[in-house]
């Protein structure tokens, strides 16, 4: 089978796991509702997975000339979410009804938090440069415990807070475990890394399947219960998808980035934290603060087929970093 039927068997095959996921969970909730309660394993094995692709030495070399990384991580944590609250407060005040003080909070929780752990997955399906969204991933994962805990107490301070250490706790049993055991199984068991970096797309697939499946299990009663309200946070949850990935552009040209540095950027500002949110505002805030998040799959997913599509190969992408 040549690369391009390669190619296009992985755009097919994660169109059918997404789409049968989704209508699973929709539909037959009690079989999400057995994979839910390992949801942060999926995702951290998804990390894991893609992680082995990784050279330790190229996120080395992010680190040690940071200062991309460190504007990447300004903006990422504190001008998208501060803009997006500036934006919401105006539209608010204007009188626009369905900008209520929870959908500011979904929002603002969204915006602000890390990205994503499955944004690794995102940068091989569709190319762009692993070691950076990988930095920004751990910078941003160990900044936020303090600034979206600040920022949530500044603007929602009467109703609102968000306990630091369980959040940290949460982000690195999420993110270090499956760090640390990629670059051990790289180092002590070869074969085991061999196979699981020629099979890492079929195992990536079957995790967003299990992902995706939890995901809308827990959130199906939404959509027979109030299906227009529903509608309408997913229509916002593709807004602010492109509001991030057009601010990952905009960086990215700021920046002088070339097509893979700035495909980066756009991977590491519109690929979030989602799935973490979903877990911490459920616990926290409740489900109705958690459901926003739990749509933002629907972009999320739809986002790397559009990218896929529209993106060269990876082989025509600069040197950037």
């Amino acid at each position: 089978m040549n690369e391009s039927n390669v190619k296009n068997r992985a755009f097919y095959l994660l169109i059918f796991a997404i789409s049968t996921s989704t209508v699973m969970g929709i539909l037959f909730p009690q079989i999400g509702l057995v994979t839910e309660p390992y949801l942060l394993l999926w995702l951290g094995l998804l990390l894991l997975f893609n992680l082995i692709k990784m050279n330790l030495q190229d996120l080395y070399r992010v680190f040690a000339n940071p200062t991309h990384l460190i504007v990447l991580t300004i903006f990422k944590l504190i001008a998208i979410p501060c803009g997006l609250y500036a934006l919401m407060t105006v539209i608010q005040l204007i009188g626009f009804s369905p900008v209520t003080d929870e959908v500011k909070l979904s929002v603002f929780l969204l915006s602000g938090i890390s990205t994503g752990l499955g944004s690794p997955f995102v940068v091989n399906f569709v190319g762009g440069k692993l070691p950076v969204v990988v930095g920004l991933i751990i910078s941003s994962s160990l900044v936020v415990p303090f600034t979206l805990p600040l920022f949530v107490f500044l603007f929602f301070k009467d109703k609102f807070a968000i306990p630091i250490f369980d959040m940290i706790f949460l982000l690195m049993v999420a993110l270090i475990t499956p760090l640390l055991l990629s670059q051990l199984i790289k180092k002590y068991t070869v074969r085991m890394a061999n196979y699981i970096s020629n099979n890492s797309q079929i195992y990536s697939l079957i995790f967003i399947f299990l992902i995706n499946l939890s995901i809308f299990a827990t959130y199906s009663s939404y959509f027979f219960s109030n299906p227009v309200l529903t509608f309408e946070n997913i229509m916002l949850t593709f807004g602010l998808f492109g509001f991030f990935a057009l601010a990952g552009f905009g960086i990215g040209k700021v920046l002088g980035f070339r097509q893979d540095g700035i495909m980066a950027s756009i991977i590491s500002m519109a690929y979030i934290n989602n799935i973490l949110i979903v877990v911490f505002a459920h616990h926290f805030f409740g489900a109705e603060i958690a459901s926003l998040a739990a749509f933002f799959n629907v972009p999320y997913y739809a986002g790397i087929l559009i990218l896929k599509k529209i993106i060269p190969p990876k082989s025509n992408f600069h040197k950037v970093m």
